[in-house]
């Protein structure tokens, strides 16, 4: 879907009609494209970034691959906690030789 539809906006379209001797022999209805050069530019310019992002850290690969930058990463670490009682219970299940069980996470406060 085009950027600009899904932001709500409609291609125009209008139709002519043509008669001879009063009876209706034609109508042609001309519209603009869906995809603007707008949509088309912003498209251009997803798939450049998508090409660009590394498949493993997510940064663009521009930085990411270049030597000179190594020491400009740091490590940061962060916990999710419906993910770590996810996991805690995973093991449990694992010592318990539980298997085909599916985990999901719901926040008991709704």
């Amino acid at each position: 879907m085009p950027y600009t539809e899904f932001r709500g906006g409609q291609a125009v379209s209008e139709t002519s009609y043509e008669y001879e001797d009063g009876v209706l022999v034609r109508s042609v209805t001309v519209s603009e494209p869906r995809w603007t050069d707008l949509d088309r530019g912003l498209l251009l310019a997803l798939l450049a970034e998508r090409a660009d992002k590394c498949s493993e850290c997510s940064h663009p690969m521009s930085l990411c691959r270049d030597p000179k930058r190594i020491g400009d990463w740091e490590v940061v670490q962060d916990i999710c906690h419906p993910t770590l009682i996810a996991q805690v219970k995973a093991e449990e299940l694992a010592k318990h030789k539980r298997r085909g069980v599916v985990l999901a996470t719901r926040n008991k406060r709704r």
